[in-house]
């Protein structure tokens, strides 16, 4: 009996630390999903880009990943609100309302240097 409390406990305190870790990368997802919103909205490209991993560096010159917010994000216009939708394997999920009225989900990861690893938007499905 005793071994099955101990057991008890100490799953339910692994449960809760777990819970922790991912409520503060959740915050801090979610921190950072607020300045991809600001610095979408103020167009600043180079704002976004310094928010990203080296893999991503690796991956898009800064004016590769201008071009990419230029010809395949910023015509969309403005975000005007950006709603949390879940937390799930360290990615944030959001669904984000543009000014023309289109819908996209904007997934998000971080990296522990805190910097973004990987960054999408899709079509929304409700």
């Amino acid at each position: 009996m005793k071994r099955i409390i101990l057991l008890s406990i100490f799953v339910l305190f692994i449960s809760v630390c777990k819970s922790q870790a991912q409520s503060v990368y959740q915050k801090q997802t979610d921190s950072v999903s607020a300045l991809v919103v600001k610095y979408f909205n103020e167009r600043a490209s180079d704002k976004l880009y310094a928010l990203t991993s080296k893999s991503v560096h690796s991956k898009f010159k800064p004016n590769q990943w201008k071009d990419i917010f230029e010809s395949n994000f910023y015509p969309y216009g403005k975000i005007k609100e950006r709603k949390f939708l879940k937390f799930e394997m360290a990615v944030g999920a959001y669904r984000v309302a543009f000014d023309s009225g289109t819908f996209l989900l904007m997934t998000l990861k971080i990296g522990s240097d805190k910097k973004i690893v990987d960054l999408n938007f899709n079509p929304y499905k409700k």
